[in-house]
This record gives C-alpha cells, structure tokens and sequence, in this order.
C-alpha cells in the first residue's frame, strides 16, 4: 500500500452509514481507525512554520473533527 493511501477496509461503508444514521460510537471507531495514517500524511506535509507552531497531533484531530462534524455526508464504496 502506497504510505499516502489510507487503509482499505470493509468496515468503512458501514461506519459511514452508522455515523450518518446519528451513531457516535462510529464516529469515534472512524476516527480512532484512521487517525494514525492522517498523522503520518499530515506530519509529512507540514511545513516548518506550522510545525513551529503547533503539534501535528492538535492540527489533525480539529480538521478530522470539522469534516466528519461538519463536511458534505458521503459514503465509501469497494465498487
């Protein structure tokens, strides 16, 4: 698997219909899934100003926040 591509998985789509579906426990098993790979992608593509100002970890968890809280609902697909 290439290092910028997320983990595949079957789950996913059924995460993504519970989490729509107003299911907090799949948002928190989503984000707890995907959250190692986002840090790696995202401490890779930081650069030096943001890296003085804060830490990888406090950037990725509000964005991942933001867009499963409040980004367009879409679903996941092996199709």
């Amino acid at each position: 698997m290439a290092a910028d591509m997320a983990p595949e998985t079957t789950e996913t789509p059924d995460l993504l219909r519970r989490w729509h579906a107003g299911d907090e426990e799949a948002l928190g098993r989503l984000l707890e899934r995907e959250l190692p790979w986002v840090r790696r992608l995202v401490h890779r593509r930081l650069g030096p100003l943001l890296r003085r100002s804060g830490e990888t970890q406090d950037f990725v968890q509000e964005a991942m926040v933001e867009v499963l809280r409040y980004g367009p609902r879409f679903t996941a697909s092996n199709q």
